[in-house]
């Protein structure tokens, strides 16, 4: 076993650890500890729902509030590689290392359509406007684009390899995140590659991104790569602006140093990255000073950001939903009362309650605030957006 274990740490070093037949490998050579892994995390856009995926290929949706699960399945038997939400539904599509992409209705439990993108270990994505469904390969490098009502291909082509996809504010751009070193940005309508930005280091020297995250001006992208950098590139022009550390882990390392997830907040003031070994990190984008170091106390396996960027579910590498051996974390982002305010404007609907939150919260009256939003109306806020406000102003609360 000791052999297998140095094995797997070279293998994790190097993109190619992604691949279906070092999967296969890893499965049949290593203890249950890495087979119980959950893999993907992803939030519903109401926020009332969080679905997660294992390494052995199990799946499962549980309520956000009472952690009861409402929906499971074991139809893969591959790892689960990505996991996405149909934008305000809830319909939630599963791709695996195979390949094989589920499409299902939560609500009833039924499998609505499956898809294959036959090469390989697939990133999923849908168009804003739900309508399309995208999925591309790390292998083949390839991107897939089907309409979901017909379940007709409408577009393939290599792109490169693709990993973690994001769309732009706007929804005009898609960035990807690239294994071998690259961020690639495609045209929304053609899917063409409209540019590239290359990490300095080579994929499988450390290079290797993993995640983006774009600023709510759209003017900048952020990246996170397997030897901890986070980078700010100018997306107009293809300038590197910043590089910083989300964590000082000493050695190259899959499992400690890669940076899972990043995060603007909604003015745009802070970014958050969530890395590896479980540093959760806030620079003012400012000065790209640091303004909050938290040490989560565990190695983190996978991460995801509610809709609005409130909250924070992260699984250790311990965490299996399936044996129960530890569920997920839910935690607030890096938050400041300015930044609430700014949240407030982006998801309530009308200028007068708009006014009436923000003077509550001039007045430091947090708790007035959570019980005004506790009794608004559905027609008064945005999908999501009130378990995030709450969230906020209960960490603010403290």
């Amino acid at each position: 076993m000791n052999n297998y274990k140095s094995l797997l740490v070279i293998i994790l070093s190097s993109p190619i650890f992604l691949m279906s037949g070092v999967f296969n490998f890893l499965r049949t050579q290593t203890d249950n500890a890495l087979n119980d892994r959950i893999t993907q995390i992803a939030w519903s856009f109401d926020g009332t729902l969080l679905a997660s995926g294992e390494f052995d290929g199990y799946v499962r949706v549980i309520r956000q509030d009472t952690q009861e699960t409402v929906f499971e399945s074991t139809d893969s038997k591959q790892p689960i590689y990505s996991i996405a939400w149909q934008p305000d539904t809830h319909l939630l599509a599963v791709a695996n290392y195979d390949g094989d992409i589920y499409v299902w209705n939560i609500a009833d439990g039924k499998l609505l359509h499956q898809f294959s993108s036959r090469q390989g270990g697939s990133g999923l994505i849908w168009s804003m406007d739900g309508k399309k469904l995208i999925a591309g390969a790390l292998e083949v490098k390839t991107l897939w684009v089907w309409d979901f009502q017909s379940g007709k291909l409408i577009y393939e082509k290599g792109v490169g390899s693709v990993g973690q996809m994001t769309w732009s504010p706007d929804g005009t751009q898609l960035a990807i995140a690239n294994p071998v070193g690259i961020v690639t940005l495609l045209n929304s309508d053609t899917f063409e590659i409209s540019r590239k930005f290359k990490v300095l280091e080579k994929g499988g020297q450390g290079g290797d991104v993993y995640s983006v995250a774009w600023h709510p001006n759209g003017q900048l992208l952020a990246s996170g790569s397997l030897n901890g950098a986070v980078r700010i590139w100018d997306v107009n022009t293809g300038k590197l602006l910043q590089s910083l550390k989300g964590n000082e882990y000493p050695q190259l390392s899959f499992f400690k140093t890669t940076v899972h997830s990043l995060r603007f907040s909604p003015d745009g003031n802070y970014l958050t990255s969530i890395s590896a070994n479980g540093i959760l990190r806030t620079w003012d984008t400012s000065t790209w000073q640091i303004v909050s170091d938290v040490d989560l106390q565990s190695d983190v396996s996978s991460a995801a950001w509610s809709q609005w960027g409130g909250q924070l579910a992260y699984a250790p590498y311990s965490a299996s939903l399936q044996n129960k051996s530890n569920d997920l974390n839910i935690i607030t982002s890096y938050f400041t009362v300015n930044n609430l305010k700014t949240l407030i404007d982006q998801c309530i609907v009308t200028s007068s309650t708009q006014q009436k939150l923000a003077t509550v919260l001039e007045a430091d009256q947090l708790g007035e605030f959570i019980r005004t939003l506790e009794n608004l109306p559905e027609t008064e806020i945005k999908s999501g957006c009130r378990s995030d406000l709450k969230a906020i102003a209960n960490s603010l609360l403290k």
